[in-house]
Formats: structure tokens, C-alpha cells, sequence
């Protein structure tokens, strides 16, 4: 059976991609949480976020195999979500954040 990290290995993704892509997705949380001040406070004087930054990264692929392994999610949408890091990589090399990632609706 194929693995999430062989797959990221054919994709030319390391583990540094991946803790920018998840970047992004805090960010996008954060922003939503911005319309509600004491939503926003509340989530990090609770430590919600310290928890959630915590090896985010490797938590996220270990998560990623587990979904995959138990048939929750497919090959192809273990791909997709590794072409949006491929993308976001793109972009940070570029200096810049994708924008089609920060427009999306959580």
C-alpha cells in the first residue's frame, strides 16, 4: 500500500511544506475568528492554539495515513490536498501567499 509520505516523496514535498500549508490554514482560521474579538482571545488564552501548532505538521500526515487506512479518504484526495501544498510551496517561493487558499470559506 502506498503511504502519504511516498506519495509526498514523488511530489517533491517535505515536512517544511506541509507546516507552511497548515501556516495558512491557521492564518485563514484567524481571520475568521477576527469578526469576534472574544472568540479570538478565547482561543489563544486557552491554549487551543499552542496545542494545535504543536508538531501540527507530522500530527497532520499521521492523520492524513489514519483517514486513508481506514477508507475515510482516497488516494486521489490525498493528492489534491498535495497539490494545495505544492501550490502554497509555489507561492512561498515566490514570496507571497496563494490567494486562492486564504479566499476559500472554512
Amino acid at each position: 500500500m502506498t503511504s502519504v509520505e511516498s506519495l509526498m516523496k514523488e511530489s517533491k514535498i517535505e515536512i517544511d511544506d506541509v507546516r507552511w500549508y497548515l501556516t495558512i490554514l491557521q492564518i485563514q482560521k484567524m481571520i475568521h475568528l477576527q469578526q469576534n474579538p472574544f472568540e479570538l482571545a478565547q482561543y489563544i488564552y486557552s491554549k487551543t492554539l499552542e496545542a494545535e501548532l504543536y508538531e501540527m505538521e507530522q500530527r497532520y500526515i499521521d492523520r492524513l495515513q489514519e483517514d486513508w487506512n481506514n477508507r475515510r479518504i482516497d488516494e486521489a484526495a490525498v493528492r489534491e490536498i498535495l497539490y494545495q501544498i505544492n501550490r502554497e510551496k509555489k507561492a512561498r517561493s515566490e514570496r507571497r501567499i496563494g490567494r486562492n487558499l486564504l479566499s476559500k470559506k472554512k
